[in-house]
């Protein structure tokens, strides 16, 4: 049996005893004799059905894989960063989608000091920010992630030197359509952005030193089909950079939006995580508050940003003992689950259904999975 799903095909191989996947199928030609990117032993497998997870809670994704026999529903898979506090114990750890099991884990880096931030590109490149023993910062990239050894080494290639002006890089975005690299660098209090080609010592294409102000940033999101950029300022303020790729940031920000209660008081404290939802016009963002705390952290959401300036009444504020929010240092939506890296606590936390909720909330997530110090978090589909 055989599926199909965002450029690749699922095999249910009943011989052999495994469920295949090859990726971006279609960019294949002729008569091929190659592996399949990623496996997974399943005891004669009968038949395969890739589901989106935007289409069915987490409770049915682990009931029904439980319930079937000789079949398998295989959706998206989870990245995460743990970063604890030297490079030993620095990990990627695979996680289900439904955060049930770890299901691999990739280690043993060189050449850096402290992983950062991941991002997952649909060809199945892995792209982390990473820091340097020289005060200085990196891009390490991994090809065929899922495929490779679980030692990374220092990746496929890197992204480092004097010339690449990295200094503390935190979030990071793949364009994949525009082959850009785009990344928030927290210490030089600026946007880098690379070409998905870039190696070595390379010098980024454009970078944006202004932030409308005197103010660092930790994550960034990009929209595609409007070219807009969000960016997460860690005094609270996030900003819009509209028409991206074209004006590349030389005006300074076109918006400021500055999440505030109903009564137009600032809420915000110290933003990193960043996500817009271009379906909804939503924009999401994650707060860590006062990084020494581990209880004051908080989760929001705004609705039409696309009109939104300056202090904009949020739609959702989650946050309280009872969410295990201290330190949500990075986000990321799968079309109706956001998933928390949450540092403080060491958790990956998933809340179910997240556009669906209002006002303020502070309600324990749906779902949750162990990760020491966990920094990053992201979505593969």
């Amino acid at each position: 049996d055989i599926d199909f799903y965002a450029s690749n095909l699922y095999v249910a191989e009943k011989s052999n005893d495994m469920v295949l996947r090859f990726d971006n199928i279609l960019a294949k030609t002729g008569m091929l004799n190659i592996a399949a990117d990623q496996s997974m032993a399943v005891t004669k497998a009968e038949s395969v059905t890739v589901v989106d997870p935007s289409m069915m809670s987490g409770s049915a994704m682990m009931d029904d894989s439980t319930m079937m026999d000789n079949s398998i529903m295989m959706a998206s898979a989870v990245l995460a960063t743990a970063n604890p506090g030297d490079l030993a114990n620095d990990m990627l750890v695979d996680l289900t989608a439904d955060l049930a099991t770890t299901q691999a884990t990739f280690s043993d880096f060189s050449g850096i000091t402290s992983v950062e931030s991941v991002k997952y590109s649909s060809d199945g490149t892995a792209y982390l920010t990473a820091d340097m023993a020289d005060s200085t910062g990196a891009i390490v990239i991994v090809d065929s992630l899922m495929s490779s050894n679980a030692m990374i080494g220092d990746g496929s290639r890197m992204i480092a030197g004097p010339s690449t002006g990295l200094v503390a890089p935190k979030g990071l975005y793949v364009v994949d359509d525009l082959g850009l690299i785009l990344v928030a660098d927290f210490g030089a209090k600026d946007i880098k952005v690379f070409s998905t080609d870039s190696s070595g010592d390379a010098t980024p294409l454009f970078t944006v030193t202004d932030l409308g102000g005197d103010r660092s940033l930790w994550d960034i999101h990009h929209d595609l089909a409007s070219d807009t950029l969000f960016v997460a300022g860690t005094d609270g303020v996030a900003l819009v950079y509209n028409n991206f790729s074209v004006n590349q940031g030389a005006s300074g920000p076109d918006r400021m939006v500055i999440p505030s209660d109903a009564g137009g008081n600032q809420i915000s404290v110290n933003l990193h995580g960043v996500y817009y939802v271009p379906a909804s016009d939503t924009l999401l963002l994650s707060d860590v508050g006062d990084a020494a705390s581990a209880s004051d952290g908080q989760l929001f959401a705004i609705n039409s940003v696309s009109s939104a300036d300056n202090m904009v009444a949020v739609d959702l504020q989650i946050g309280g003992s009872n969410t295990q929010l201290g330190n949500p240092v990075d986000i990321d939506f799968d079309g109706s689950n956001l998933y928390v890296a949450e540092k403080s606590n060491d958790m990956v936390l998933r809340f179910d259904n997240f556009l669906d909720k209002g006002d303020m909330l502070n309600i324990a997530a749906d779902q949750s999975m162990a990760v020491t110090k966990a920094e990053s978090v992201a979505v593969m589909q």
